[in-house]
């Protein structure tokens, strides 16, 4: 007897569900830890350097600016002394004065003034008698201004009359020469111009009225002698 035997339909077996694995974690690193002394050492620095800079900046503020005083320089003493500044000491020193053209002039004791020595209105000089030799004198010649001439123009014109004198070829170099020594010069109450002609040194003021001419002569030219002509030369005044 056939079993009638139903056929039986294959079981399907469902595969289990997987459930995602969670994300691991990803590895933190550790946070580094500042010590609590450092950090206060820290700021204690800022606050101190806060401190410095302020008081720093109060005093720069609150000080008034001096104005700076030049240190003086020392100079030593040189073996040949330089000429002194005009207007030195002049104790025992004896005063000339000239009223014909009103000015007065001091001059050592050791010095005679002789009034319309040759070309001169007066001569001061160390010559006591005639028979001896002058150390240095100073002639002070006074003219008439009557051209109104500056004392540029009246150097230029001694030194044309000096150049061209009939007595000695013309030179254009000792033309030359003359003027390169030509310089401003003011000593008291004397603004001119000085030149050279050796051996003599010539000072021109030329003023609206009178043209004041001081020759100055050293026989021995040394600083000592040029220092107490130029502070004799620093006493001249006009008494009017």
């Amino acid at each position: 007897m056939e079993e009638n035997q139903q056929p039986v339909a294959p079981t399907t077996q469902s595969a289990p569900l997987q459930t995602p694995a969670p994300p691991s974690p990803q590895p933190v690193s550790p946070s580094r830890h500042i010590p609590k002394l450092a950090l206060i050492l820290v700021v204690l620095f800022i606050l101190v350097s806060l401190s410095f800079g302020g008081f720093y900046l109060y005093k720069n503020l609150s000080v008034p600016i001096s104005p700076t005083i030049p240190i003086p320089t020392i100079i030593s003493r040189s073996p040949t002394p330089t000429l002194p500044p005009a207007g030195g000491p002049t104790t025992n020193w004896k005063t000339y004065t000239n009223k014909d053209y009103n000015f007065s002039i001091i001059h050592p004791p050791n010095t005679s003034v002789k009034e319309n020595y040759l070309d001169s209105v007066i001569n001061i000089s160390t010559l006591t008698s005639d028979q001896l030799p002058e150390s240095y004198s100073i002639g002070v010649n006074i003219s008439t201004n009557s051209k109104h001439l500056s004392s540029q123009e009246v150097v230029d014109e001694a030194i044309y009359a000096y150049t061209h004198n009939n007595h000695f070829e013309y030179s254009k170099s000792f033309e030359d020469k003359l003027e390169s020594t030509v310089e401003p010069y003011d000593v008291g109450e004397i603004n001119g111009l000085l030149y050279r002609y050796p051996p003599r040194i010539h000072l021109i003021d030329a003023r609206s009225d009178y043209i004041y001419e001081f020759v100055m002569y050293s026989s021995t030219d040394t600083e000592e002698e040029k220092a107490i002509i130029y502070q004799i030369l620093s006493t001249f005044k006009f008494t009017e």
